[in-house]
């Protein structure tokens, strides 16, 4: 794979073949040459940009290519990038370093810079529809204890673990099967060792 940047001055691509980047290639290959057609005036990226958007009383519906995920994608600089990005940049400004743009609308397909928030990627994982979402936004167990500092533990993988439900499963155990809680027990509280020559 060519590396570097587009042998064409001015163009900062990815050399896709014959030290070109994908959009120099095509036109050398269709036209035999690099010079633009007569007439051709190139387009900005915000002109791109607004001609695939369907602008709506809420939302602004991106029309163009979409990830499996339904974000829409555009492309930049002979790459793929994610269109509410490049709209937030155009239309609001730079997205601070480490940051992700949030969707405050719920729909990916959004590329309405007012619907859009750069946030951290912990906040924008809170406010979504995920699994780890849902599990964060909990107060209580499963079994209805309330999450508090005195009832939460935090196991070793970082996931809350309840300790009035440990309380009780502790006591079922001893309640079932008392001589086998205490072997578990003896095991668990080992002699000191005595070291070796005396």
């Amino acid at each position: 794979m060519p590396k570097g940047r587009c042998s064409v001055a001015g163009c900062e691509g990815v050399p896709a073949a014959r030290q070109l980047c994908s959009k120099h290639y095509q036109r050398w290959w269709r036209r035999g040459s690099l010079e633009l057609a007569p007439g051709y005036e190139p387009r900005t990226l915000q002109q791109r940009l607004e001609a695939k958007i369907v602008k709506g009383p809420g939302c602004w519906t991106w029309m163009g290519s979409h990830d499996p995920e339904g974000y829409g994608k555009i492309s930049v600089r002979s790459r793929m990038t994610n269109a509410h990005r490049i709209a937030y940049q155009i239309y609001v400004g730079p997205i601070p370093e480490a940051y992700e743009v949030d969707h405050l609308c719920r729909n990916r397909g959004c590329v309405n810079p007012a619907h859009l928030e750069a946030v951290p990627k912990p906040v924008n994982i809170a406010r979504g529809e995920g699994a780890a979402a849902r599990y964060a936004r909990r107060t209580h167990c499963k079994h209805g204890h309330e999450y508090t500092p005195a009832n939460t533990r935090l196991s070793r993988t970082g996931t809350r673990q309840c300790r009035e439900c440990e309380r009780l499963r502790t006591r079922r155990r001893w309640a079932e099967d008392p001589e086998g809680m205490r072997r578990r027990e003896r095991a668990r509280v080992r002699p000191p060792r005595i070291p070796k020559g005396e």
